[in-house]
């Protein structure tokens, strides 16, 4: 049989006991494993008398068993106590984090409503003939941003020009800074001119 441990208090082997547990067992199971059935007084005391005899061994082993593993538990009981008292300096720690994680978190989530709001907005001015083709194009991309870690995304939508010339009017806005950079290049555009304004600058 194999060693399996040693009392620190002892040096009581393990195995040894067990060993000799068994071996003073060894008749009542043998007495006890050819009892097939029951079928009168004689074999029923028997059995009984050796099955009795057997559970007293077995107080004895679980006397001994506990004698020996009681330094163990002793250890286990000390080794949660300085566990805990480990915990104890690292849970504030850990409190921060979740702390900061969940203040994140949640200015993320804000973030993406403020995100989907603007881009509402967006959408609304540009249909209302309010804000310039690229000037949309332009917005919407940086609003077309989708949420990190966490499988979520905000789909917006990109207008797509097919024809510019079937576009009605009343959607086609100046794009004063494309017109501001022709102009400052010399490129004359009809109806617009440069215009000197004089702002303070702080």
């Amino acid at each position: 049989m194999q060693k399996l441990v040693k009392s620190s208090n002892d040096n009581i082997d393990t195995a040894a006991v067990v060993a000799s547990l068994e071996k003073e067992a060894k008749p009542l199971f043998s007495k006890l494993q050819k009892v097939e059935a029951i079928r009168d007084v004689d074999t029923l005391e028997k059995a009984s008398n050796s099955l009795k005899a057997l559970k007293e061994i077995k107080k004895m082993a679980e006397v001994r068993h506990a004698d020996l593993v009681s330094d163990i538990k002793e250890a286990v009981k000390k080794l949660k106590a300085s566990e805990k008292k480990h915990a104890a300096f690292f849970q504030p720690f850990y409190t921060k984090v979740a702390s900061v994680e969940e203040n994140i978190k949640l200015a993320i989530a804000e973030f993406y409503t403020w995100q989907e709001t603007e881009r509402k907005k967006l959408e609304t001015k540009a249909a209302n003939g309010k804000v310039s083709v690229a000037k949309y194009a332009e917005k919407s991309a940086e609003l077309n941003i989708g949420k990190v870690g966490a499988a979520v995304k905000v789909t917006t939508y990109v207008v797509s020009i097919v024809d510019a010339s079937k576009i009605p009017r009343k959607y086609l806005v100046p794009d004063e800074y494309a017109i501001k950079m022709a102009l400052g290049e010399g490129i004359k555009v009809p109806g617009c001119e440069l215009k000197k304004v004089e702002k303070a600058r702080i």
